[in-house]
C-alpha cells in the first residue's frame, strides 16, 4: 500500500493569492534532481495544481504563469520502499493469499512518524507487511506466505483507497511454526508458492512483491514470474550477497532494508557495491521501523550507499523513483518530470550532502510542512 503523507493543505510555499489549481506556476530553485536522479542547475520546473507539467530549462513560460524563484535543491519526495512504520498488527489468523485484512484497517493516523516522515522529506510510504520468521521472538500471528496485500494512494483522508492491489508474499528459508499452517520450511514454503501463488494471477498481473531469503526461493520465483508472466520485485532479507546471482537475473529494482547504527556492518557496504557494480538497483525500505530507526534513516542509507559505490544519482533514485518503482506506482511519484504528482522536497543543499535538511515539503501541489516561513520572489 503507498500512503501520500497529505495532512495539512496549506499554500505556503505557492502563496500567490489564489488556489495553487486556478493557474500555472513556475518554480525556480538554484538547482533540481532529475528523474535519473541528477543534479541539474538553472532547470525550473511548471506545474498545475497536483502536476508537474514540465521540468528542464527551457520550459514554456505561459503570461499568466506565477513564477516563484527558491533558495535551495528541488528534489522530488522520499519515498520509503517498504515499512509497517504507522500500522497496528497487519496479520490475521488466515492462509488466503489475499486476506481481508486491509491496510487502511491498520493505519495509525495519530502516530507521530507521519509527521517525522514530512520532516525527513518522505512524501510517501508503500506498507508491506512482513512474514512470521522476521517478527522477534517467533509470534505466533501472520503466516510465512500468507501476506496483507496491495498498496494505494491516500490524499488526506487516511482510508481513502486510489490505487490498485500488488501481491505481496513471503518467501523464507524457516525452519518457523505458522499458527495456521504448522511447522514449516523451505520445502513448504515452495509448495505453497507453487499452489497457490499461480491461484492469483489476476492480482498479480500488477507484480509480485517477495520478501526472499536464500537463492532456492528466489529461483522458484523467477521460475513462476516467467511462466505466467508477472513483474517480480524481490524484498532482500538475511544476506543477499548468497544469492546476489538471482537478483541480478531478476533485472528489476529491488528493495534492501536501510542502515543504520543497530545494523551497520562493513559486509554490507561490500555487498551493496558489488551487487550496484553487477547492474542491480536498489530501492531502501525502513522495514519493521524499529525504535533505533530515525524518519532520516532512508536518506542516511543512500549517503552511504553513494559513498560506497560513488554513484549519486543511483544513490537518490534508491530512495525517490526506485522505491516507487518497486511500490508499484512506476513514475508517477518519486519522480520530477511530466506527468508525476508535484510531490516535491526543497533542500537546503543536495539531499545527499550530510549536512543538508528539508525547507519545505509539497504533496499534491500544496506545502505540507515547512521548517520555517519560506522567503520567496514571485
Amino acid at each position: 500500500m503507498l500512503l501520500s503523507l497529505s495532512f495539512l493543505v496549506l499554500p505556503l510555499l505557492i502563496d500567490s493569492g489564489e488556489e495553487p489549481s486556478a493557474g500555472l506556476v513556475v518554480l525556480r530553485p538554484d538547482a533540481i534532481i532529475t528523474a535519473k536522479g541528477e543534479l541539474e542547475v538553472g532547470s525550473a520546473v511548471l506545474m498545475r495544481g497536483d502536476k508537474v507539467l514540465a521540468v528542464g530549462k527551457n520550459i514554456p513560460l505561459p503570461p499568466n504563469a506565477t513564477v516563484v524563484e527558491l533558495e535551495g535543491v528541488l528534489s522530488p519526495g522520499l519515498v520509503d520502499a517498504f515499512t509497517i512504520g504507522g500500522v497496528e498488527m497487519p496479520y490475521e489468523a488466515s492462509r488466503a493469499m489475499t486476506p481481508d485484512l486491509l491496510v487502511r484497517d491498520c493505519l495509525r493516523d495519530d502516530d507521530d512518524i507521519w509527521q517525522h516522515r514530512l520532516a525527513a522529506g518522505v512524501t510517501a510510504s508503500h506498507i508491506v507487511a512482513q512474514p512470521l520468521a522476521t517478527l522477534a521472538g517467533g509470534a505466533d500471528e501472520g503466516d510465512p506466505i500468507h501476506l496483507l496485500a496491495g498498496w494505494s494512494f491516500v490524499a488526506g483522508d487516511a482510508s481513502e483507497l486510489l490505487g490498485k492491489s500488488r501481491q505481496v508474499v513471503g518467501a523464507f528459508s524457516g525452519p518457523f511454526d505458522s499458527r495456521e499452517g504448522g511447522p514449516s520450511a523451505l520445502p513448504g514454503v515452495l509448495a505453497g508458492l507453487r499452489s497457490e501463488l499461480p491461484q492469483v494471477v489476476g492480482l498479480s498481473e500488477h507484480g509480485v512483491v517477495a520478501w526472499v531469503d536464500s537463492a532456492e526461493v528466489a529461483k522458484v520465483l523467477l521460475a513462476m514470474s516467467a511462466k505466467h508472466g508477472f513483474q517480480l520485485n524481490f524484498l532482500c532479507a538475511g544476506d543477499p550477497a548468497s544469492y546476489g546471482g538471482q537478483l541480478i537475473a531478476g533485472n528489476e529494482v529491488c528493495g534492501f532494508p536501510v542502515m543504520n547504527e543497530g545494523n551497520f556492518n562493513s559486509r554490507t557496504l561490500e555487498t551493496w557495491r558489488r551487487l550496484h557494480a553487477a547492474g542491480v538497483e536498489f530501492a531502501f525500505g525502513s522495514g519493521l521501523g524499529n525504535s533505533w530507526q530515525s524518519s532520516d534513516d532512508l536518506r542516511q542509507s543512500a549517503i552511504t550507499f553513494a559513498r560506497a559505490t560513488g554513484d549519486i544519482a543511483a544513490a537518490m533514485r534508491a530512495i525517490t523513483s526506485n522505491a516507487s518503482v518497486l511500490a508499484g506506482y512506476g513514475d508517477k511519484v518519486g519522480v520530477l518530470k511530466p506527468g508525476a504528482r508535484a510531490d516535491l522536497v526543497l533542500w537546503s543543499a543536495h539531499p545527499l550532502d550530510a549536512s543538508a535538511h528539508p525547507k519545505a515539503v509539497m504533496i499534491g501541489g500544496n506545502t505540507v510542512w515547512s521548517a520555517a516561513p519560506v522567503e520567496i520572489k514571485q
